[in-house]
């Protein structure tokens, strides 16, 4: 259990390191230091709250740190300086090795959303992520399969692979091949939350090597193709959204998020983006983490679409009579049965209403409570629920380790449920079913 100050005092200074904005505290003690570092580390955000702390010493002159305490801090930083400037490095080489190849890669997350960092370099790094067409991603696995250190087990239905290879493609000497990256190749963007979102993703796909919807990032002197803004925060909140439901969610990946959103206020095209994020029925969840990146991350509020206004949104039965929320009597029920491929059957129900917001701009209180139930949830798991000592499953047999985390998962369902009612009961059969197929082919 996170101590309530000390919680206060880390979002505070995520805040103001987030935006390079000054921040004031009433009281500050840096016997919380050590205390503030666990939870930087366990949210994947030293980088972003150490600047606050810069920006809080820049503002308190008189204020006395301890200088041990505060050196474990800039270790870390320093490190994370020097590992992401040997991963741009990295991703220039690949991205090169690739182009010859005549393989088209888009970067996603990673690296390239670090870049609307105001400190891209104090970023926490992550894997290196590869879009790549049906071809290409044939042709990434011949090309890099070859060189790997170790090649993880391949999802064919999500047409994933993880591949850890060393930092310098071109040297294959034991020296080299001791520093290694993990580059993760996705022959397409998988949700596994509903085929709502799914056919959207799709379209993402077709969107961007069919109808070549893109930007680039320069790093360096290499250009490295990225999703288009508009199908990036599309991506990136979906990808969220993923781990919320599927185990846990860091701060890092909503800042991401956020800073993606901010950089590209006012650019985005909102009819394009709108419409995505509606036909996925993720409105509801949107607005929800909007109010979530207002109220704890200090994000703008005009700068995150959608999040007020007269928009349609998922009903999710957070309003009452209690609130300031007018709404019309236009209430649309939507069943959408569908049948894929293989046969599974996915049943969306989406409860439609036209929510008129009369509350002079402000988020509502429903919204609020939303927040605050996602930052419970974001700070009990952690970075990719990394705070859940899963090592104890493995004493047990396969179907026992089963077992418990689908246990985990209906906790995790009754949690979320108090947020997205009608989603978490939307989502959890896909969940369920994709659960049997990995338990079938024994990952």
């Amino acid at each position: 259990m996170v101590d309530g100050k000390v919680e206060k005092v880390f979002f505070a200074l995520l805040r103001a390191g987030l935006w390079e904005k000054e921040v004031r505290l009433l009281s500050f003690d840096d016997k919380d230091l050590p205390e503030l570092l666990r939870l930087a580390r366990e949210q994947s955000v030293v980088g972003p709250v150490f600047a606050g702390m810069e920006r809080l010493r820049k503002a308190n002159a008189d204020l006395e740190l301890d200088q041990d305490r505060v050196m474990q801090w800039i270790f870390e930083v320093e490190a994370l300086e020097r590992k992401n400037k040997a991963m741009n490095l990295f991703i220039a080489e690949l991205a090169e090795r690739m182009r010859k190849a005549d393989i088209y890669a888009i970067l996603v997350k990673g690296q390239g959303i670090a870049q609307h960092y105001e400190r891209p370099q104090w970023r926490s790094y992550g894997d290196v992520d590869l879009f790549l067409s049906d071809d290409d991603y044939e042709r990434a696995k011949r090309l890099l399969v070859p060189l790997a250190v170790k090649v993880e087990p391949e999802g064919v239905y999500a047409k994933h692979l993880g591949i850890v290879v060393p930092d310098s493609l071109r040297e294959q000497t034991d020296t080299a091949r001791a520093k290694t990256w993990v580059v993760e190749l996705h022959g397409c963007l998988y949700s596994g939350l509903s085929s709502k979102i799914d056919r959207e993703l799709d379209e993402v796909y077709r969107d961007s090597f069919e109808r070549g919807r893109v930007r680039s990032w320069m790093n360096g002197s290499v250009r490295v193709p990225l999703l288009s803004p508009e199908n990036d925060a599309f991506y990136v909140f979906t990808h969220i959204l993923q781990h919320f439901y599927k185990g846990g969610i860091g701060l890092r990946q909503i800042c991401d998020w956020c800073r993606l959103l901010f950089c590209y206020r006012g650019k985005l095209d909102l009819q394009v983006l709108g419409s995505r994020i509606k036909r996925a029925g993720l409105m509801s969840e949107w607005r929800a983490f909007g109010a979530f990146a207002v109220e704890y991350l200090g994000m703008e509020a005009a700068a995150v679409p959608f999040l007020g206004g007269n928009v349609d949104v998922d009903l999710d039965l957070d309003v009452n009579e209690n609130e300031n929320d007018n709404l019309n009597d236009n209430l649309n029920v939507d069943v959408d049965l569908d049948v894929d491929e293989n046969d599974n059957l996915d049943v969306d129900v989406d409860l439609d209403v036209d929510v008129d917001l009369d509350v002079g701009g402000e988020i509502s209180a429903g919204l609020k409570r939303k927040a605050g139930r996602i930052k419970d949830f974001v700070m009990m798991s952690g970075n990719f629920g990394q705070n859940r000592d899963m090592s104890y499953y493995m004493k047990y047999p396969y179907v026992i380790r089963k077992c418990l985390s689908l246990s985990q998962r209906v906790g995790d369902l009754v949690r979320h449920s108090r947020i997205f009612p009608m989603d978490s009961l939307r989502f959890f059969p896909k969940m369920m079913l994709n659960g049997v197929r990995s338990a079938m082919r024994g990952e």
